[in-house]
C-alpha cells in the first residue's frame, strides 16, 4: 500500500468513526422535534397565526412529517377533487381554510 493510499484509507476510517459518534449522540439526545434554523423559525413560525378547526387530533395518527392515514386501496385509486372533499354534501366533510401564504 502506498503512502497516498494509506492516507486516503485513514481519512475514510476517521470519517466513518465520526459518523458513528454523531449517530450515537443523536440517539442519546432522542430529539422528538427536528432542529429548526432560528431564521426559518422567526420567518415562518413566529409570523404565523393559528387556524382553529374542529378536528380531534388526540385520536389522529401522527409522524414528524404530519398526519398518517391508513391506506385503503379501493378508495385510493381515484384522485379526489376539491368539490368532493369540501362542502356541505361532501363525503369527507372538510372545511376549506383560506390562506394567503403567511
Amino acid at each position: 500500500m502506498t503512502p497516498k493510499e494509506r492516507c486516503k484509507r485513514r481519512k475514510v476510517l476517521q470519517g466513518q468513526e465520526n459518523a458513528k459518534k454523531r449517530k450515537a449522540e443523536q440517539k442519546e439526545q432522542k430529539l422528538d422535534v427536528p432542529h429548526v434554523c432560528q431564521k426559518a423559525q422567526q420567518k415562518y413560525q413566529a409570523a404565523a397565526w393559528p387556524i382553529h378547526t374542529a378536528a380531534k387530533t388526540e385520536d389522529s395518527l401522527v409522524a414528524k412529517t404530519g398526519y398518517i392515514m391508513l391506506n385503503r386501496p379501493a378508495e385510493t385509486k381515484k384522485a379526489k377533487g376539491l368539490h368532493e372533499l369540501v362542502g356541505e354534501g361532501s363525503k369527507y366533510g372538510f372545511t376549506l381554510q383560506k390562506w394567503d401564504g403567511r
